[in-house]
């Protein structure tokens, strides 16, 4: 899945009215991203920001006396369909927003992959093994411990495997691909 933010930064000299237009704003984008197939749940305010900003005369770089507000409103939207992003991206910026950052790929449930993983390692642990076993003219005995690591902190993250790109332009999308690693390590009575 893909998790994006997408957004709108408007400025005008009355607060309300820097408000009210990313709120509009906003509410069009939310429901481009809807009719481009992404679930409610799957929209979440991420930030909504009002500042005031002091205008400067460029050529002199003194204060005009003038101040704007700016308003900025962001979602983190959750696309499930990693093929669709494109489609959701473009709908967003033909609806309004103006901002598109913090795009990153992750695993919605990784359970499965953590299982696959695990019993791979497994595997592996116990060939390697055998190959110590054997070189050293002995038999492989029963399992005394099992220690399993996991990648990326205190539970199972995925993690690049390939880079990610982007181009200029309308959305080019490439979202390389994701692994979910598990380290195990055995200890096995080795006998005679």
């Amino acid at each position: 899945m893909a998790l994006v933010r997408l957004g709108a930064n408007v400025m005008n000299a009355d607060i309300g009215s820097a408000v009210a237009e990313v709120n509009r704003i906003m509410t069009d984008v939310r429901e481009a991203l809807r009719n481009a197939g992404v679930a409610e749940e799957d929209l979440q305010t991420a930030g909504f920001n009002v500042w005031s900003e002091d205008r400067f005369d460029p050529q002199a770089g003194t204060p005009t006396g003038e101040r704007v507000f700016r308003a900025e409103n962001t979602l983190l939207v959750t696309v499930r369909d990693v093929g669709a992003l494109e489609g959701v991206i473009d709908a967003a910026l033909d609806a309004g927003a103006t901002n598109v950052f913090g795009l990153n790929f992750s695993i919605d449930d990784t359970a499965s992959l953590e299982r696959e993983a695990r019993v791979m390692a497994l595997e592996d642990a116990r060939a390697r093994a055998e190959q110590i076993a054997q070189a050293l003219g002995v038999t492989l005995g029963e399992v005394i411990t099992v220690d399993e690591t996991y990648r990326g902190g205190s539970s199972p993250q995925p993690f690049a495997a390939q880079g990610l790109g982007g181009g200029g332009g309308g959305p080019l999308i490439e979202e390389g691909q994701l692994a979910v690693g598990v380290d195990v390590t055995v200890t096995y009575r080795m006998a005679q």
